[in-house]
């Protein structure tokens, strides 16, 4: 692997047990000033003058007992994509007893449980979106609970195969998958109800449904009846079953704030 995890493979456990460890008692909202400690830090010479929530993080202790005494641009934007991953993590109800089970395999340093750690790790390395961190954050709560497939086998190669479409995603990609998906559940409720009423319909645009339909998030078939009119006019798109369990676990995830850009329009 490259990028970040080159410095040390001993950054594993240390993330391990920042996920694991019960004990723990940062909170949510603790979490929260950190991540606007680090902001107001960014370039900070010294990782001494971060306030001493942040620097008792085990994620950043690592940086410190590696000899740092600044995190690089590449290191700080790590911290914070771990902290937005932990962050949204004990905001979910995890499995105890898949947690147990990892707990216990860290303290026993058993190989598969480096393995996903691994994964996790390189995963928010590459992210290039902050934001993106909260949604790795989900599908590990989503895996762990068994959420993804009922097949123990299927559920890992669910997470792993979400965790990479959310990689190559752009931010106006997840927010238009998860706007088709609640546009779908609107259409059905509304067509269900008996009361007068309108549904609105998400805007759509051309580049996001070719990255969605690779991806497999969304099917594409030809309209019955179109003629030989613009090929816009001949498709007709919907939301596939991997986009509507994508789309499940995006509507567990607040983006405001995070990620500033998402949702300008210059029209």
């Amino acid at each position: 692997m490259g990028g970040l995890l080159r410095i040390s493979m001993n950054l594993l456990p240390t993330f391990g047990n920042m996920i694991f460890e019960s004990s723990s008692d940062v909170t949510i909202d603790a979490l929260d000033a950190c991540l606007d400690g680090l902001a107001d830090n960014l370039l900070s010479d010294e990782l001494a003058n971060l306030n001493p929530l942040i620097q008792n993080l085990p994620v950043v202790r690592y940086f410190i007992s590696a000899g740092k005494t600044a995190l690089a641009v590449k290191e700080y934007c790590f911290v914070k994509k771990s902290l937005r991953f932990f962050a949204q993590l004990k905001k979910g109800t995890v499995n105890k007893e898949a947690m147990e089970k990892r707990r216990t395999a860290l303290a026993k340093k058993e190989k598969w449980i480096f393995h996903e750690i691994e994964l996790l790790v390189s995963i928010l390395d590459r992210l290039d979106e902050e934001a993106k961190a909260k949604v790795i954050a989900e599908l590990y709560i989503a895996y762990l609970n068994g959420e993804l497939n009922p097949n123990r086998r299927l559920n890992e190669y669910e997470f792993h195969d979400l965790c990479r479409i959310t990689e190559r995603l752009f931010m106006l990609d997840i927010v238009q998958i998860r706007a088709d998906y609640e546009t779908e559940q609107a259409k059905k409720e509304y067509e269900a109800s008996k009361y007068d009423g309108y549904c609105v319909v998400t805007t759509r645009y051309g580049e996001t449904l070719g990255r969605l339909l690779a991806l497999g998030l969304m099917n594409a078939s030809a309209k019955v009846g179109t003629g030989l009119r613009a090929n816009t006019d001949m498709l007709e798109y919907e939301v596939s079953s991997r986009g509507r369990k994508y789309a499940e676990i995006l509507k567990k995830v607040d983006f405001l704030g995070i990620s500033s850009h998402i949702y300008s329009d210059k029209e």
